[in-house]
């Protein structure tokens, strides 16, 4: 027969004082765990013998809630950690003291939001991290910008600064793009994407339309011919970039849009 498996004495305790709504009561849905820290979410006000919003860091050998503390103003249902970053998903619109809908990357060390922002629609319940990608899984149908149902692929970062120069200019051709980076020698690799309106769908152009090779480290010219589809004429263009946001950190993406 199988033997009982017993618990420890480890026993951070949560409790939730305002359970909404009311057939939630106190839950844990979430728990990772990195080095000596345990971080958990789920519905709570108080766990490991102090308040905390939802969302927790416990130490693996007392059960007690360290000094970290992002707070989030509803359920946490996801969690996953990447070196210095803690990446949530759930049903919250505010954590670590930033609007952020549903998804959020918080600092390991203080618990602010960082920069990175993909805003879905609806709540995310399962996150993981593999190299420079955060997958996402959940009950929404858009996120980072893209109609997107229920899973999808992120880039893990938003910590740097980009693009420095971004000018569009008409000609006989048609539109030329050019470009600057402010670092880039940490810029990996770089393309162009385009929408009728600013709310895509965005598509590579096709080759034809596209006379320069991309280039990380000048300005270049796609020249983006004047082309009509059945909701009107391409109006906007963006560059979509790869880079790494310092040199010991893993690749990033960043997308910056410029309407014409």
């Amino acid at each position: 027969m199988p033997r009982p498996v017993p618990a420890t004495a480890w026993n951070p305790d949560p409790s939730n004082t305002n359970p909404i709504p009311s057939y939630i009561g106190t839950g844990i849905f979430a728990l990772t765990v990195d080095g000596s820290t345990v971080y958990t979410g789920g519905a709570f006000t108080s766990i490991g013998g102090r308040p905390r919003a939802n969302i927790a860091a416990l130490d693996a050998a007392t059960g007690t809630a360290t000094d970290w503390n992002p707070g989030a103003n509803f359920y946490v249902q996801a969690l996953s950690v990447s070196g210095s970053t803690v990446y949530a998903g759930g049903s919250f619109t505010s954590i670590g003291g930033q609007a952020r809908s549903y998804v959020a990357a918080l600092d390991a060390t203080t618990g602010t939001a960082t920069a990175w922002d993909p805003s879905a629609n609806n709540h995310v319940v399962a996150l993981a991290v593999d190299g420079s990608t955060v997958y996402a899984g959940g009950g929404f149908r858009s996120i980072g910008g893209l109609p997107q149902s229920g899973i999808a692929a992120l880039g893990d970062n938003t910590t740097a600064t980009l693009l420095a120069q971004f000018v569009a200019a008409s000609t006989e051709d048609g539109i030329e793009l050019r470009w600057m980076f402010g670092d880039p020698s940490r810029v990996t690799t770089v393309g162009v994407e385009r929408a009728s309106h600013s709310a895509g769908p965005w598509l590579p152009p096709p080759p034809s339309c596209v006379t320069n090779p991309m280039s990380r480290s000048r300005s270049i010219a796609p020249w983006m011919q004047p082309e009509t589809t059945s909701t009107g004429w391409w109006s906007s263009s963006r560059v979509v970039a790869r880079w790494s946001s310092a040199p010991s950190r893993r690749a990033s993406s960043s997308r910056s849009r410029r309407a014409m």
